[in-house]
């Protein structure tokens, strides 16, 4: 019986979530921004601006472009910071060789190992998943460094098919 208790930090999470994501040829930003410089770029040619002119109206427009991109993901991340922070109720559970029992506002959930398909470990977290339900654990989860090793090596014998990313 291994006992850890919380959740996984936001940052941590986010982790996560990049490591699991799938990797796209370009991001959707990318072709809003060349579409739109593009545009910017046909505008000013029909518009018959000077060279350093034109140059200038298109650096201003990339640099605003990239600060409007910057600040949306910091303002979209700092909401999702508070909506996961108010989410983690106090939970703390059990690992052992049969389940993964899980106490949270004093009901117990019993999650059998062959629930989930695989163990994917990445930065010192180990995520358990099957398709897009994931569990995962970090080392502060566990009160020593003893459970924790103890924890990994317990959840990587369960799943044949294992990953790793660093």
């Amino acid at each position: 019986m291994i006992r850890f208790r919380g959740y996984l930090t936001f940052e941590d999470t986010l982790k996560v979530q990049k490591a699991l994501e799938e990797r796209k040829f370009f991001s959707s930003s990318v072709a809003i921004t060349v579409v739109t410089l593009g545009m910017t770029g046909f505008i000013i040619y029909k518009m018959q601006l000077e060279m350093l002119v034109a140059a200038f109206l298109l650096l201003f427009m990339g640099a605003f472009m990239y600060g409007g991109f910057r600040l949306m993901k910091a303002s979209a991340r700092n909401a999702q910071k508070k909506i996961y922070e108010k989410a983690c109720t106090k939970r703390n559970g059990v690992l052992t060789n049969n389940q993964i029992a899980i106490r949270k506002n004093k009901i117990t959930t019993k999650i059998p190992w062959n629930l989930f398909e695989k163990a994917v470990e990445t930065e010192n977290i180990i995520t358990i998943l099957k398709n897009k339900e994931t569990l995962s654990f970090a080392q502060y989860m566990f009160d020593t460094e003893r459970d924790w090793s103890q924890a990994k090596k317990l959840i990587m014998s369960k799943y044949s098919k294992t990953l790793n990313s660093e």
